[in-house]
């Protein structure tokens, strides 16, 4: 048997040259290592008797991703695993794989991501600064778990908060395969974990896209049975009552030079999608005032 998985496990070899060829040309240390990876894989095979019978293919395309998402095996590390699913084998990554794969990438320079409970405290600053305070006590009662949210670092120090209520989470949930299915399911065995992963994939939408990441999201959607692109939208356009409310914070950062209008418009988009009036009423803060000069 251990032969055959080897013979197996080689065939996602070229995957591994093509990274290292490309780590050359930019003078850089490759993410992964085929002999390293293959020995972690063979590792996982060879003591799980069930995910050895996937197809091959499956396989295959799961240690190719290895490569491709530049992510380590390394069971001591928990960042990624082969797993069965549907006479499959997929590679699924933890949300602490997904965070290393972001900042890794450069995609994002910093990620933190925390549950929060009912007796937590906890307070969101929204604006053309966001913020947020949140403050658990470990040494008492939490009570019951009421969301999550992920904080991200942009390359140019803005901060993007993203928050998920469980109405949010229980909705993506039940639309995952590998939770409706009735089998074993990492959101039976590993909620926390899978909440928190729900929300770095929806956060990811507004960071800079890497190829790595992105691939990394697919695996992990495969591995779920969720197309991750279908979850609800968020509303359509800016309300007009959240914009009268924010927008004199916005007026106060384009007046001192905090950020300049367009950077409002595209930090507020990622939100909801703000109309044309109003992105021309935080254009017009930043446009110069004509005097008429009397003679």
């Amino acid at each position: 048997m251990s032969i055959d998985i080897v013979s197996i496990i080689k065939e996602a070899k070229p995957a591994f040259d093509n990274i290292l060829a490309i780590a050359k040309e930019n003078n850089e240390v490759p993410p992964v290592n085929f002999a390293r990876e293959a020995g972690f894989a063979l590792q996982l095979l060879e003591s799980n008797s069930y995910l050895a019978k996937m197809s091959k293919q499956s396989i295959i395309n799961a240690v190719k991703n290895v490569a491709l998402c530049g992510i380590t095996l390394n069971p001591s590390m928990k960042l990624a695993y082969l797993v069965p699913r549907e006479g499959r084998a997929c590679l699924d990554i933890s949300y602490m794989g997904l965070i290393k794969i972001a900042t890794d990438s450069g995609s994002v320079t910093k990620v933190n991501c925390q549950l929060v409970y009912e007796n937590d405290e906890f307070l969101l600053n929204q604006g053309s600064n966001q913020s947020l305070i949140h403050r658990p006590n470990p040494f008492k009662d939490r009570g019951k778990l009421i969301g999550v949210y992920t904080v991200a670092t942009l390359h140019n120090g803005e901060i993007m908060i993203e928050t998920m209520d469980m109405k949010d989470i229980e909705s993506i949930k039940k639309r995952s395969k590998s939770f409706t299915s009735g089998n074993v399911s990492p959101w039976k065995t590993d909620e926390g974990e899978m909440i928190r992963k729900t929300c770095i994939k929806r956060a990811s939408k507004y960071w800079t896209k890497t190829e790595r990441l992105q691939t990394a999201i697919q695996a992990v959607n495969e591995h779920e049975g969720i197309d991750f692109n279908e979850q609800p939208k968020k509303p359509e356009f800016y309300s007009d009552s959240d914009f009268k409310k924010n927008f004199p914070k916005w007026q106060q950062a384009i007046e001192l030079g905090k950020k300049s209008a367009d950077e409002i418009i595209i930090m507020v988009n990622t939100k909801a999608q703000l109309t044309d009036e109003q992105q021309n009423m935080i254009r017009a803060v930043a446009a110069p005032i004509e005097c008429e000069v009397v003679a």
